[in-house]
């Protein structure tokens, strides 16, 4: 049987661990998103652009949008889970990518000044 503090430190590592692991996560997404922002094309560009300009997070297209898909398979955008027509679908923006791409450089690579 383990003394009570032995159990209180198992318990602390296990979240310091857990916390670790995010930040390391949190790190390297942020790391894709700065370089595969140097790979994107006009389109891409424009409509990330767009949503930075706008302060939108959230915008509807088609469920087959070739620039939104192409966003998505790269990870900048994300497809809302629900019922929604084929025509008008949510795109979302995570979190981690809108602070990535509101930050000065990213909007400089985006062309918004």
């Amino acid at each position: 049987v383990f003394p009570p503090y032995a159990i209180l430190l198992i318990r602390m590592l296990q979240g310091l661990s857990l916390l670790v692991s995010r930040q390391v996560a949190d790190f390297r997404m942020r790391r894709h998103i700065r370089r595969e922002l140097e790979t994107l094309n006009g389109e891409e560009r424009d409509l990330l652009a767009w949503l930075v300009r706008e302060q939108q997070k959230t915008f509807r297209a088609r469920m087959i949008e070739e620039k939104a898909a192409t966003l998505v398979a790269r990870g900048f955008l994300t497809r809302a889970a629900g019922t929604y027509s084929r025509l008008d679908w949510p795109y979302l923006v995570p979190d981690i990518v809108w602070k990535e791409i509101n930050r000065p450089t990213a909007r400089k690579k985006l062309g918004i000044s």
